[in-house]
């Protein structure tokens, strides 16, 4: 097949959960022999380095893959887009580079990774050209648009005229029903974990002391503040608890000192040297933190949402909160630290799931989905 997808990111420029699974899915279709053009329009923000980002459109090869990069507000004809009308204007630009990539490229199928707003220009060009859209849901793109009201109707309309959409967890499949009860085909494939990290020797788990941590760019969604109210109750908790990433822009977290952004082999590091992972999101959809967490045999304390509630199960692989309470939170930190053998069973627990999640189970449905999807 030739499959054109839409990114807002890739991990060739950007960090962040969409930039990591738009580069491995894209790759491993790539390696199955299908022909692989990846469109990233750049949101503008997430950089691993600003100087190095590029400023016009530019295209290059990548693990058998072709990049196009877009630049944030390009303008086709060179026409400055006023601050004013911008997510109108470039929206607007989208489609028109959007009709000039499909003739270059000729794709039987086109997918739009986290897509919203682009979805809405990509889906139009496909509906003009008679191209199947499919929509590749992460999270947030659906979790918090479908509160906004400036972006619910993109949500509606890309769904309605989508072929297919796939999920990385199956309430925000539920979420889409919901709005959309005339949903098209759809699909939950969860994230998968680098081979790699499932052959690491990790640390073991401390018997006494233990760290706690959490791992990301710490959005309002995350949750985190939930998290640091209650760990600053632990007796000794500035030796014990480290945030490895950074705080983001319109999060109300102050004062709370955090790794900064790491590269990702520095992250697994720091990860090494945890031994409770804490992820109390109220929106999420499948988390490299988490995936990664598990592989490493973690103990792991979270909420019932995204792919935490589908892959994990209370006192077996996971502490599940069972509400968003810092009473809640103090019991599950105090539960984890202070029973050895409770930790380590919950640990080992989210071990054996993450070895069921491959990556050549995820390709491999990639792969039967969107054939099925160029069908008919």
């Amino acid at each position: 097949m030739r499959i054109l997808f839409t990114t807002p990111t890739h991990s060739l420029f950007h960090f962040g959960g969409v930039a990591y699974s738009c580069n491995r899915i894209t790759s491993g279709l790539a390696s199955k022999g299908h022909a692989i053009t990846v469109v990233v329009f750049d949101k503008g923000d997430q950089y691993w380095d600003p100087l190095k980002i590029p400023n016009i459109p530019c295209h290059f090869s990548e693990n058998n893959v072709l990049i196009e990069f877009i630049p944030k507000n390009h303008s086709i004809t060179g026409v400055k887009i006023p601050q004013s009308t911008s997510l109108t204007s470039w929206i607007q630009q989208i489609y028109l580079h959007m009709k000039m990539l499909v003739k270059k490229h000729n794709p039987d199928i086109i997918v739009s990774f986290y897509p919203i707003p682009t979805g809405y220009p990509v889906s139009i060009t496909a509906l003009e050209m008679q191209i199947p859209l499919i929509l590749a849901f992460r999270g947030n793109d659906i979790g918090r648009s479908i509160h906004s009201l400036e972006k619910f109707p993109i949500v509606i309309h890309c769904l309605r005229v989508a072929k297919g959409a796939i999920f990385v967890a199956e309430d925000l499949k539920r979420m889409a029903y919901v709005i959309t009860p005339q949903m098209p085909k759809s699909h939950t494939i969860y994230n998968s974990i680098d081979p790699n990290l499932l052959k690491r020797e990790w640390r073991k788990i401390r018997s006494n002391d233990v760290i706690f941590g959490s791992i990301g760019i710490f959005k309002p969604k995350k949750g985190i503040e939930l998290f640091v109210r209650a760990i600053e109750k632990l007796p000794g908790f500035e030796k014990r608890v480290v945030l490895v990433g950074d705080v983001y822009k319109n999060s109300n977290l102050e004062g709370v000192k955090t790794t900064g952004i790491l590269s990702h082999s520095k992250s697994l590091d720091e990860l090494n040297n945890l031994d409770v992972i804490v992820i109390p999101s109220f929106s999420e959809g499948c988390p490299n933190a988490l995936l990664e967490s598990m592989a490493a045999g973690r103990a792991i304390i979270t909420t019932p949402v995204g792919a935490m509630n589908d892959l994990l199960q209370h006192d077996k692989s996971c502490y599940m909160l069972q509400d968003w309470s810092d009473e809640e939170m103090e019991h599950a930190i105090k539960k984890v630290d202070t029973d050895e053998a409770y930790r380590l069973s919950i640990a080992e627990g989210a071990r054996c799931i993450a070895e069921t999640l491959t990556l050549e189970r995820e390709i491999n449905e990639w792969e039967r989905f969107l054939i099925e999807m160029t069908k008919g």
